[in-house]
């Protein structure tokens, strides 16, 4: 099968128009084309799992301030029981 399914549609389109179309360059246009595609779709994957990870660190950090702010209350009972 070609990986430029594409252009050879629309050169079989042409021929049977009588109409020329710069195949080569089109199927080079075509393979780039989906090149990029691939690359976006792998950044749009990385992207969304930095972001995931990015969720789960400010998760975290909301966890451990919670269990500082109560290890900071149970310390302050502490001392105003010792005096």
């Amino acid at each position: 099968m070609s990986d430029t399914p594409e252009t050879d549609k629309a050169e079989r389109m042409a021929y049977s128009q009588e109409h020329m179309v710069p195949t080569e360059f089109a199927r080079q246009l075509e393979r780039e084309r989906n090149q990029l595609r691939e690359i976006v779709e792998q950044r749009l994957l990385a992207g969304a799992e930095i972001h995931q990870r990015a969720n789960d660190l400010l998760r975290m950090v909301r966890m451990l301030e919670e269990q500082r702010d109560e290890a900071h209350k149970i310390i302050e009972q502490l001392g105003q029981t010792n005096k």
